[in-house]
């Protein structure tokens, strides 16, 4: 059996390739680094979003008190009868906030009925063949708010206006004649949200 031996030019190249494939691998072992660094700091922004509303001023009676801050309430709005909807106002919302708004939604909540100083006849004033006996009292159970926004999904950047909106009042079917005269104290509330930042460009990376 003849056993070759690998020459000196042989053996050199074979280490060189070695060493060759250790670099490959394990390249920028050696590499020379540098960096610099600097300080920042940034604050959350804020959103604000304040409505103007304008009530419908067609009714007449004594104003009534806000039962949240018993501010008075000068404007009243005529509705009804049973079953009727009645538009009761409109507005806008306004943007002082730091982001990008849009108006989502709204409602109107029946914060308070107040029964009439002189009310409607009593029944028993009445001929019974004309109006059925109907004693039960008036109560926000039997009226009901609703909002309708102008333009759903509408951006309002900061400082501008939009996100118009109207607000009515619906006279329940089953009201008794006990709400006649009663005034009815609501709170419109306007929900506004940040956009989508994947689909809004003003709020993706600057």
């Amino acid at each position: 059996m003849r056993i070759t031996r690998p020459t000196t030019r042989k053996l050199f190249a074979g280490v060189t390739l070695t060493a060759l494939s250790g670099v490959a691998i394990f390249g920028g072992v050696f590499a020379w680094r540098t960096a610099d660094s600097a300080r920042g700091a940034a604050i959350v922004g804020q959103n604000v979003f304040q409505i103007a509303y304008q009530p419908v001023c067609d009714g007449v009676g004594p104003a009534p008190a806000d039962p949240d801050t018993g501010e008075a309430i000068p404007c009243l709005t005529l509705i009804g009868y049973n079953g009727n909807t009645t538009k009761v106002g409109e507005g806008y919302g306004k943007n002082t906030g730091d982001f990008d708004l849009s108006v989502v939604g709204g409602r109107v909540a029946i914060r308070q009925v107040i029964s009439p100083v002189s009310p409607a006849a009593a029944v028993d004033d009445l001929d019974a063949d004309l109006v059925a006996p109907d004693l039960r009292s008036c109560t926000v159970d039997d009226f009901a708010g609703d909002v309708r926004l102008a333009n759903p999904g509408e951006v309002i950047p900061p400082g501008g206006e939009g996100g118009k909106f109207g607000a009515s009042l619906k006279v329940s079917e089953s009201a008794p004649r006990d709400c006649q005269g009663s005034v009815v104290v609501y709170r419109v509330t306007i929900v506004a949200e940040n956009p989508d930042p994947s689909t809004d460009p003003a709020l993706s990376v600057r």
